[in-house]
């Protein structure tokens, strides 16, 4: 919306630039005297109209017509925009919802007061469902070009932008074994690896002749790909090759998804494009696809004993890192503060005695008024829980 009041300011700028160049320049306007004495302008409502009537100086004409179409602009886009932002959007959700509805007990729309699709912003629209096995949350995020906003359309000129269709479910930790799989395009990798860092630090790609060529598969794990890469899942990859980004299934997130709790490290997440040149994503296959992975997950992915007992050594082992990499870092910080004091020790110690006695009065009225201003709060504590159990005792 900033930009709405960028064209709002630009015109009022012309607008405000033409009053400067015209005020100087008009005859004084006729003044006539009252019987009280006091002048007041004789100007009718047709002169007043004439200033706000724009492209009157031809000097400020560029400046001025460039600002009311960029405004006029900006509103049109901005209305057309966002009804076609959410046309795109109810026809995926009229794709979707017949299949999500036999997938999942409760939709988001299917329940009494159900919110639907939610809106929130211009350009991004989310839909949540639940109840279904080996799965606590289903959350699908539709990030679309933002067609209402005209300095993004420029921009988008000249790089082009694509809708995107993300896909995130919170597996049931207790169902699902400790694995990391990654499907990706090898041209993006190296951006999802920012994203889940345990693609590189625990995981490594491994070769798959099957997959398509433009993909990559990594995994902490050999026994998953031969367990997740079934006929019906390899089939779905080629066949939605052209819009598919990457499938991650983890144990290990560390990415806050709105809708999922912060403890949620069970996840599996893939990210579809919704255009690829003049083809169309089939929503029901991609979600069959996220479906039949689902399946998988807490069904036929299953590690051997000795293979699940290395997993889950490797987590500890990473885990108790991360404890020791913290604790040096709370070490340190400790060892910073108490350098410090130290300093204010000895720099206090070769003070003379009057800037000692200075310090020690300063410091005592600091500690005297810190007990004061916790005395209050404590009293004001005290009486607020004995007015509320008053309170209580007299609804009772």
């Amino acid at each position: 919306m900033c930009w709405y009041w960028v064209g709002f300011l630009a015109l009022l700028a012309a607008f405000v630039h033409g009053q400067d160049v015209d005020e100087f320049d008009v005859n004084k306007p006729q003044v006539t005297t009252t019987s009280t004495g006091q002048m007041m302008p004789a100007r009718d409502f047709v002169t007043l109209a004439k200033a706000f009537i724009p492209f009157q100086n031809p000097d400020s004409f560029v400046i001025e017509a460039s600002s009311w179409g960029f405004g006029v602009l900006s509103v049109v886009l901005y209305i057309v925009g966002k009804a076609h932002n959410r046309k795109i959007a109810d026809k995926w959700l009229e794709e979707a919802e017949p299949v999500l509805r036999t997938q999942f007990s409760y939709t988001g729309s299917s329940v009494a007061n159900g919110m639907g699709l939610i809106e929130e912003s211009r350009s991004n629209f989310k839909y949540f469902c639940t109840g279904r096995r080996f799965l606590t949350r289903f959350v699908a995020d539709l990030e679309l070009k933002a067609r209402h906003n005209l300095i993004s359309c420029m921009y988008g000129l000249i790089v082009p932008t694509s809708d995107f269709l993300t896909i995130d479910v919170g597996l049931r930790g207790e169902e699902v074994d400790p694995f990391i799989l990654g499907i990706s395009k090898k041209l993006g990798f190296t951006a999802l690896s920012k994203i889940f860092a345990e693609l590189i630090e625990t995981a490594k790609q491994i070769p798959v002749k099957e997959v398509p060529e433009s993909m990559w598969v990594v995994t902490d794990c050999t026994e998953i790909p031969k367990a997740a890469l079934t006929h019906s899942v390899l089939a779905s990859l080629k066949e939605l090759e052209d819009f598919l980004e990457y499938i991650v299934i983890t144990d290990m997130n560390k990415l806050p998804i709105i809708g999922m709790p912060k403890s949620q490290k069970h996840i599996l997440r893939a990210r579809f494009k919704l255009q690829a040149g003049s083809k169309t994503l089939d929503t029901s296959k991609a979600l069959q696809l996220i479906f039949t992975l689902l399946d998988g997950a807490g069904g036929s992915m299953k590690l051997s004993p000795n293979a699940k007992h290395s997993a889950i050594k490797r987590r500890l082992k990473i885990e108790q890192a991360v404890e020791a990499l913290t604790s040096a870092q709370e070490n340190g910080v400790a060892t910073r503060h108490a350098e410090l004091n130290e300093k204010k020790k000895k720099e206090y110690e070769s003070l003379p005695y009057d800037e000692q006695q200075k310090i020690d009065a300063r410091n005592d009225k600091r500690a005297t008024r810190k007990r004061f201003n916790r005395k209050q709060s404590d009293q004001t504590s005290f009486i607020s829980a004995r007015r509320a159990s008053g309170f209580c005792m007299w609804t009772t």
